[in-house]
């Protein structure tokens, strides 16, 4: 079954959507329970996609009935995400090492002009893969995504103000366009 969420931020989809593809290393500070994050590779094939992985690590705060299914006192990931320059789409893949069963979580970020051009209005349908059986699991894997995703999207907003409002000059005019 298919989830799709919708966030809404004020700063440009150019600048949100490669931030979330390729620099959420950068957004730690503003991610509450996570410890790192770390870019493992980033490549840009013959057809111009870019392709990252980065490897994911946040403290286990797993409620009693995720505890059976849960491997460790961390939970860690690797994000594979895909998307061509000067598109605001990507295709995401979030591939889980805490789970004693095999599963991942299949995305598509797609990021598109909004508030009369002031904003970017941030899609994001997802489907996991490899637990349709377990199904209170998969309902709690499908809430703690959808968090994750929305304050991860916020995280990517912050940092494109705080490098926005870095780059204007004392006395410098915000640009409402």
């Amino acid at each position: 079954m298919s989830e799709q969420l919708v966030v809404v931020v004020t700063q440009p989809a150019e600048a949100v959507h490669r931030i979330l593809c390729e620099r959420s290393d950068e957004l730690v500070r503003w991610l509450t329970g996570i410890d790192a994050v770390a870019l493992k590779s980033r490549e840009t094939t013959a057809d111009g996609s870019v392709h990252c992985v980065q490897s994911w690590r946040a403290r286990a705060n797993v409620p009693p009935v995720l505890a059976a299914h849960i491997d460790g006192a961390f939970l860690e990931w690797l994000a594979r995400t895909e998307w061509r320059p000067g598109e605001c789409e990507s295709r995401w893949t979030i591939e889980p090492r805490f789970l004693k069963i095999s599963a991942r979580c299949q995305a598509r970020v797609r990021c598109a002009s909004a508030l009369g051009g002031r904003g970017t209005r941030v899609s994001i349908e997802f489907d996991l893969v490899g637990l349709e059986r377990l199904t209170g699991v998969g309902t709690l894997t499908r809430a703690i995504l959808s968090t994750h995703f929305r304050k991860l999207v916020e995280a990517a907003a912050r940092l494109a103000e705080s490098e926005r409002t870095a780059a204007r000059l004392p006395g410098q005019e915000l640009d409402q366009t």
